[in-house]
């Protein structure tokens, strides 16, 4: 599987504009 998660604003606000996904367990 895979997990995304929203990015955080400098303000420690989520920014749900822009998401992060990573693969865990796997690198590159």
């Amino acid at each position: 599987g895979f997990v995304a998660r929203p990015m955080k604003n400098p303000d420690g606000s989520l920014n749900l504009m822009t998401w992060e996904c990573a693969i865990p367990g796997k690198k590159g």
